[in-house]
């Protein structure tokens, strides 16, 4: 789970790993955006009814 009040100042920044339906590179329901890092992207895989999205180097 990726979490940081609206209102508060900063960054999420993704190197990897194994997202559940939930794509980091769309960023946040409110604010769109990208959390993953530069030279990194997101591969996706279906399992069942599940949307996996994992963050690769590039």
């Amino acid at each position: 789970m990726l979490n940081q009040k609206n209102v508060n100042l900063g960054t999420i920044t993704v190197k990897g790993g194994t997202f559940v339906n939930y794509d980091p590179s769309k960023g946040d329901d409110n604010l769109g955006g990208n959390f993953v890092a530069d030279g990194y992207k997101v591969v996706t895989e279906t399992h069942g009814s599940d949307t996996w999205c994992t963050v690769v180097a590039k």
